[in-house]
C-alpha cells in the first residue's frame, strides 16, 4: 500500500466515523531477572534491561532507550506524513533523541 493510499483511506475512515480514530495500545511486562523484563505488546515481544552500572546485565536496551526510540520513530513517521499535506518536498527523515 502506498503512503498516499494509506492517508486517503485513513481520512475516509475517520470522516465516515470519528470512532475509527480511537486506538488502544497495551504492553505487559514480566520480571525475569534482577532488572531484565520480558515485554509483550500484542503480537510483538522484546526484552528490557539496565546496563551494569544500574545493576542490570545489559541484555537489551534500557527503558530510557526504548522511550527515546519511541519518540524518534513517532517523529520520523510524522515527518513522513506532513509533506503529503503541505508544500514541503521531503524524501528522507532522520531523527535523534538524547536523554542526560
Amino acid at each position: 500500500m502506498s503512503l498516499d493510499t494509506l492517508i486517503a483511506d485513513t481520512r475516509k475512515a475517520i470522516v465516515g466515523d470519528a470512532a475509527n480514530a480511537h486506538a488502544v495500545f497495551t504492553a505487559q511486562g514480566t520480571l525475569v531477572g534482577v532488572t531484565e523484563v520480558d515485554i509483550s505488546t500484542g503480537s510483538h515481544t522484546f526484552k528490557v534491561d539496565e546496563p551494569p552500572a544500574l545493576g542490570g546485565a545489559d541484555a537489551a536496551a534500557n527503558p530510557v532507550q526504548y522511550a527515546l526510540a519511541s519518540l524518534g520513530s513517532c517523529q520520523a513517521i510524522t515527518y513522513r506524513f506532513w509533506p503529503r499535506n503541505s508544500a514541503s518536498n521531503w524524501t528522507r527523515s532522520r531523527c535523534g533523541s538524547k536523554a542526560t
